[in-house]
């Protein structure tokens, strides 16, 4: 246990010195752009900075190396179906972790805050309430008035009609139109003819 104890300090040591606080910039500016000799070099850097962070458990510096690493495998044709699904796994649970955090923020911080809440709801209700029923009110109003402009319009109706007035005459061979200032009822008009012999006439005669 001692050997393995100082070797992984030392490796731990080690790393400090290649990738210093999950510092990725000088692979992230130069792999695409060295020779093959350097790139091997950054390749095993990023390799290093991998099992530092599974050392330390710094799950932020692990997803970050192992996205690096990922590439340069590509670029060595190397497979990294393992290291992708660790890298999905990781991504997964920092989503988790956010909505967690999300969900508490979101939470009232006191009680102060949910009797605040209550109180809202009770004056909302009440002015709810308030509104409802000068709304009732109003519309009570509106068909009391609808009842009485109809009882107004009845009575109205019910009553003598004005005196009935020629206002013109129109007359040809073969028409005579009169025109009245109000129409007439039924009652008000009565036909009859009057002859005797070859002769005779039609009489119509309008009430007043």
């Amino acid at each position: 246990m001692g050997k393995i104890s100082r070797f992984l300090a030392l490796i731990t040591l080690f790393m400090g010195v290649v990738f210093g606080a999950c510092d990725f910039s000088e692979f992230d500016k130069n792999f695409m752009k060295v020779g093959t000799k350097e790139r091997q070099r950054l390749h095993n850097e990023i390799k290093n900075a991998y099992i530092k962070s599974v050392i330390n458990d710094d799950l932020k510096c692990k997803k970050a190396s192992l996205e690096r690493l990922i590439k340069a495998n590509a670029v060595f044709n190397i497979d990294s179906k393992a290291l992708k699904k660790e890298l999905a796994s990781l991504s997964q649970a920092n989503a988790k972790n956010a909505d967690e955090n999300k969900a508490k923020k979101s939470t009232p911080k006191s009680q102060n805050s949910a009797e605040e809440s209550k109180k809202e709801t009770k004056n909302e209700a009440k002015n709810e309430a308030k509104n409802t029923e000068q709304k009732t009110k109003s519309r009570a109003a509106q068909t009391k008035e609808q009842k009485s402009q109809k009882v107004e319009a009845k009575v109205e109706a019910k009553a003598e009609p004005k005196s009935l007035r020629v206002l013109e005459v129109l007359s040809d061979k073969n028409s005579l139109k009169i025109k009245l200032n109000r129409n007439i009822n039924k009652g008000e008009l009565k036909n009859f003819t009057l002859g005797s012999g070859d002769s005779w006439r039609n009489v119509y005669d309008i009430t007043g």
